[in-house]
C-alpha cells in the first residue's frame, strides 16, 4: 500500500469509529429514561383536547359571544357542512342569526356579524 492509501484507509477507519461513538451517545442522551409509552402520548393527548376545549369555551376573549358550542369547539363542524351537506355552512349560519341573533361565534377563531335592517324585519 502507498504512503498516501494507507492514510486515507485509517482516515476512513477513524471516522467509521467516530460515527458509531456519536450515534451510540446520541441513544444514550435523546432517550433521557423516558419511553414514548401509548399512555403516556394518550394521556397527553386528552390533556391538550381538554384544555383547548376549556380555552374556546370559557376563556377566550370571544367567549361570551352567543352561538353554537360544537361548533366553537372543532373546525370540522364547518367541513361537515360544506362538505358533507354539500356547501350549507351558510344557511346553518342564518339559522344561528335567527337563533342567536346579529353577532354569532362559531369557529374558534371568530365570529359573525349580520346588521340586520329596518326593510328585512328581522
Amino acid at each position: 500500500m502507498h504512503d498516501c492509501q494507507a492514510s486515507v484507509f485509517t482516515f476512513v477507519q477513524i471516522i467509521g469509529k467516530i460515527e458509531r461513538l456519536n450515534m451510540d451517545s446520541l441513544n444514550a442522551s435523546f432517550s433521557f429514561g423516558i419511553k414514548p409509552y401509548p399512555e403516556r402520548v394518550a394521556l397527553l393527548v386528552l390533556f391538550y383536547v381538554i384544555t383547548l376545549s376549556v380555552y374556546r369555551l370559557y376563556l377566550s376573549p370571544i367567549a361570551h359571544f352567543p352561538g353554537s358550542k360544537f361548533a366553537v369547539l372543532t373546525g370540522w363542524y364547518e367541513v361537515y357542512w360544506d362538505v358533507f351537506k354539500g356547501g350549507q355552512f351558510i344557511n346553518q349560519i342564518e339559522k344561528w342569526h335567527k337563533r342567536y341573533g346579529k353577532c354569532v361565534l362559531f369557529l374558534a377563531v371568530g365570529f359573525h356579524y349580520y346588521p340586520v335592517s329596518k326593510s328585512q324585519g328581522r
